[in-house]
């Protein structure tokens, strides 16, 4: 599976977990596939965002929850079926974090990591380990979103492009 991280301003500064091929318990849901409309009723229903990069034709959606909340909406594209363990495929992950914006700075100046100011209060913060990750904090939502794709550039591409973004 991929590997991605996790910024986090609580007890630890970085965790690491495994991607959206990750295990959940009966708390978590399962990789499926889903609909644009079925991914708008599950965020109407968690009562709080779910991001995405929209529509990716001819990709299909892939949506897993976490025990903990998180949402991972991932974009299978070809023969490849839910749940598989492949790192080839884009990956767009929410994470609940309090003050997320102000966290996320701390960690990137403490850690050294590279931060693009997309905005007056929004932010993409780079691990120069692992480009094909970007953390995104939009202004002062209690989330932090993060950005895997199969290459720096594609990742760079997404997030610069603005189609990241909740569901709607």
């Amino acid at each position: 599976g991929i590997v991605v991280w996790q910024l986090d301003g609580n007890a630890r500064n970085d965790q690491t977990a495994t991607g959206p091929a990750a295990s959940t318990n009966a708390a978590g849901i399962a990789a499926r596939i889903v609909t644009p409309n079925t991914l708008r009723s599950i965020a109407r229903a968690l009562g709080r965002p779910v991001y995405w990069a929209g529509e990716r034709p001819p990709a299909r959606l892939e949506y897993t929850q976490a025990s903990d909340g998180s949402t991972y909406v991932r974009y299978l594209t070809g023969s490849a079926r839910a749940g598989t363990h492949d790192s080839a495929y884009v990956v767009i992950a929410t994470y609940a974090q309090p003050d997320a914006l102000s966290r996320v700075r701390a960690i990137a100046r403490t850690k050294h990591f590279n931060v693009e100011e997309l905005s007056r209060d929004e932010v993409a913060v780079t691990n120069p380990n692992s480009p094909r990750n970007i953390h995104v904090v939009f202004g002062e939502q209690p989330y932090q979103v993060e950005v895997y794709a199969p290459t720096g550039k594609d990742a760079r591409q997404i997030v610069r492009s603005g189609a990241v973004e909740p569901v709607g």
